[in-house]
């Protein structure tokens, strides 16, 4: 598998859905079939998560939604999406989530 780094810009209260299409070495879809998949975010600096929390396996596709209580604090984070099949353990997707400060806080 393919191991990449994206960086996401969202604002503070948004409901998020990451989903992260996972392909094989060979550019193929990745049968994600008996997978184990978790994710976790932490603020930059920290040394303890503040979200870690099982993905949705769709097809090839993983999911994680992330609620508006989870993102009300703004900041600068780091997340990681891993995977584990076969026996193998491996870290898919390693970036930098920033929640901006909403200028509204209730629509």
């Amino acid at each position: 598998m393919i191991v990449g780094t994206t960086n996401i810009t969202a604002f503070t209260g948004e409901t998020i859905r990451i989903r992260l299409t996972v392909y094989a070495e060979d550019g193929s879809l990745e049968d994600l079939t008996g997978v184990v998949a978790r994710f976790a975010m932490r603020k930059n600096g920290a040394t303890t998560n503040v979200i870690e929390k099982a993905c949705t396996v769709d097809g090839s596709d993983l999911v994680v939604n992330l609620s508006s209580s989870e993102t009300a604090t703004s900041g600068n984070y780091s997340y990681e999406f891993r995977i584990r099949l076969d026996g193998e353990t491996d870290s898919l997707i390693i970036g930098n989530l920033t929640l901006n400060r909403s200028l509204l806080i209730e629509i």
